[in-house]
């Protein structure tokens, strides 16, 4: 009779182990699921906050200087704009600064904010 009850017990404690680890391993993926998402929107804030950023400096001193950018400012916006690690914004901020008229250089600046700001994820 002893025999039979360790038996059974050895069968019970086997199978509610077996359930113990599924449950653990399920919360396992679960959780390892939810940090692979934050991690993604942690970054995706992240680029939004570095296009934002850039977006209010160009504006306060490309659109709102009323003259010519000094030199240490156009360096800072490249490195910026370098630093933001995008192909698309790159381009658009090399077409605007290449530009020679001032139809052209509106126009580059155009895209240039219709770039950043369709580069910003919600």
């Amino acid at each position: 009779m002893f025999k039979y009850i360790i038996e059974n017990l050895s069968v019970f404690v086997s199978a509610f182990l077996l359930v113990a680890v599924s449950f653990l391993g399920f919360n396992y993926y679960q959780s390892v699921q939810e940090v692979k998402q934050m991690e993604q929107k942690l970054t995706a804030y992240q680029f939004n906050e570095k296009v934002l950023s850039f977006t209010r400096f160009f504006a306060s001193e490309v659109l709102g200087s009323g003259g010519e950018v000094s030199f240490e400012t156009r360096l800072s916006m490249e490195n910026v704009v370098r630093n933001l690690n995008d192909e698309d914004i790159l381009i658009k901020w090399k077409a605007f600064t290449a530009s020679e008229t001032t139809n052209e250089a509106q126009n580059n600046v155009k895209d240039l904010l219709n770039i950043l700001l369709g580069k910003i994820k919600l």
